[in-house]
C-alpha cells in the first residue's frame, strides 16, 4: 500500500526531490501491483532526464501533442520499490488544489511501467492510478510538479490495506479516509533526501488515528499488543524512512504538519477521499511528503531510534 510527496500548498523548492511518497502496507507477493515509495531522482522539481512518450490528451494517450510541460513516471509497487511490469494502469491527472480530474489527461501505463503527459498546466499537481478491484487501491500523489521527469508513482495493493488491523492495529471504516506520506530533509550538499526520524504528525481534523511505520517498512501499531509481543512499536517516526500513516479521518483538504522537540518544522496539504467511493468501494489512500524547512542540518535527534 505510496505513500506519500511534497510540501502543501507551496510546489518544491529547485533544490527539493519532488514528493515521494509512500508506500502502505503491500503484499510481497502482489509487488507487482503496488506502487513503491519514493523517487530516487533529485535534480529540479522534476527529477532527471527522460525521454518523453506518447502521452494524455486523448483516451488513447497517443494523440496529443508534446508541449513545453511533459511529465513522465514509472510505477512502483511500494515495499519493494521496484517497477511493476505484469499490469497496466489507468492513471489520470488531477487539479492539486481539489482533486478532480483534469479533463483529457487520462492514459495507461506501458508494458515498462511508464507514463506520459503533456501540455499539463504548470505547478503542481496531483494523480491518481485506479486501482483494479481485488488487487489495488485507488492510489492518489499530490503536489508533483507537473514537469518532472522521471517520477515515481505509487500504487497500494489491497492485501496490503486488509493487514492493517494486523500490522497497525486500526480497523479501517471506508466512510472514512487514509493518508501516508513521509518526512525529509533535503540534503543540499547531495540533493538527497534523508528521512527525520523521533518526528511526529498531526492533521488539521477533528480524528484520524496515526501511526508510523517500523523498521520492515510497514506500518506498526502505537501501543504494544499482548497477542503480539515482539511487533514493533512506534510513536514517532523511523529513522529508517520517515513514513507516517493517518486512517479514519475526515475526507476533504488537509494539512498534515511535522513536529520535532515542540517545533512545527514543515507541512503537506492533500485531498483526501471516503474509502467506499472509491473504485472498490472500499479503500483508497492519498499520499504527499513532508520536506523539513529552514534546518541547516537533518534534525533527527541523536540516538534516534
Amino acid at each position: 500500500m505510496s505513500i506519500f510527496v511534497k510540501i502543501m500548498h507551496n510546489p518544491l523548492s529547485e533544490n527539493q526531490k519532488k514528493h515521494a511518497t509512500i508506500g502502505l502496507v503491500v503484499l510481497m507477493a502482489l509487488c507487482g501491483l503496488f506502487a513503491g515509495c519514493k523517487s530516487d531522482t533529485v535534480s529540479t522539481p522534476g527529477g532527471g532526464a527522460g525521454n518523453v512518450g506518447p502521452v494524455a490528451g486523448g483516451a488513447s494517450g497517443t494523440d496529443a501533442i508534446q508541449g513545453p510541460t511533459s511529465f513522465s513516471a514509472e510505477l512502483q509497487e511500494s515495499v519493494n520499490e521496484v517497477p511493476i511490469m505484469t499490469q497496466q494502469f489507468q492513471v489520470r491527472a488531477l487539479d492539486n488544489n481539489t482533486g478532480q480530474a483534469l479533463a483529457g489527461f487520462e492514459t495507461r501505463s506501458d508494458a515498462s511501467s511508464m507514463v506520459y503527459f503533456s501540455n499539463l498546466p504548470p505547478g503542481p499537481v496531483g494523480f491518481l492510478v485506479v486501482g483494479i478491484p481485488n488487487e489495488s487501491i485507488d492510489t492518489y500523489q499530490f503536489n508533483i510538479d507537473s514537469n518532472e521527469k522521471n517520477e515515481t508513482l505509487w500504487v497500494v495493493a489491497t492485501s496490503s490495506v486488509q493487514m492493517a488491523p494486523t500490522l497497525a492495529n486500526v480497523i479501517l471504516n471506508p466512510d472514512k479516509a487514509t493518508a501516508a506520506g513521509a518526512i525529509y530533509w533535503i540534503n543540499p550538499a547531495t540533493l538527497e533526501e534523508e528521512p527525520v526520524g523521533c518526528a511526529t504528525v498531526r492533521i488539521d481534523a477533528t480524528e484520524g488515528e496515526i501511526r508510523y511505520f517500523g523498521s520492515n517498512n510497514l506500518p506498526t501499531t502505537d501501543t504494544a499488543r499482548a497477542d503480539a509481543q515482539n511487533q514493533e512499536v512506534r510513536t514517532s517516526t523511523n529513522p529508517l524512512n520517515g513514513k507516517y500513516y493517518i486512517a479514519n479521518t475526515s475526507p476533504g483538504s488537509h494539512t498534515v504538519t511535522m513536529m520535532l522537540n515542540g517545533q512545527d518544522m514543515g507541512s503537506t496539504t492533500m485531498m483526501l477521499f471516503i474509502g467506499r467511493e472509491s473504485t472498490d468501494g472500499q479503500y483508497s489512500i492519498s499520499i504527499s511528503n513532508i520536506y523539513v524547512q529552514n534546518q541547516s542540518a537533518n534534525p533527527t535527534p541523536p540516538g534516534c531510534m
